[in-house]
């Protein structure tokens, strides 16, 4: 099954759009117009943070590898959400090793769906 990846764009205060010539949001002296390159905006300071979401539907195994962002997750769990049929699960109910989500065994059950967000600041 195919997956679409959604990249969002966050604009800090002193992100310059261009829509004015000597200054921006953050009172920052400007550089005019902002071209973007690789589909996505340059920022004064590149603060682009970037939202994932990987969904495994009917899962017949407790272990979810990710493959979105290349499989890198954050190392912050703060930067990470895993629901289980629609609830949320605690840090204390998944383990996280590389590109591998592990839900812990009294959590997981065959069949569960599972969705993944994750952050990349």
């Amino acid at each position: 099954m195919g997956y679409t990846e959604k990249t969002v764009l966050y604009r800090g205060l002193d992100f310059d759009s261009g829509r004015t010539s000597n200054h921006s949001a953050g009172g920052v002296a400007g550089t005019g117009a902002v071209t973007p390159t690789n589909s996505e905006p340059n920022t004064q300071n590149s603060s682009v943070t970037k939202v994932f979401k990987e969904s495994f539907l009917n899962s017949n195994t407790a272990s979810l590898t990710i493959t979105k962002n290349g499989g890198v997750l954050p190392s912050n769990l703060e930067q990470l959400l895993l629901f289980q049929n629609g609830q949320e699960l605690i840090s204390t109910q998944f383990s996280v090793a590389g590109s591998v989500i592990t839900i812990d065994a009294n959590t997981h059950f065959d069949g569960s769906n599972y969705v993944v967000f994750f952050i990349i600041i």
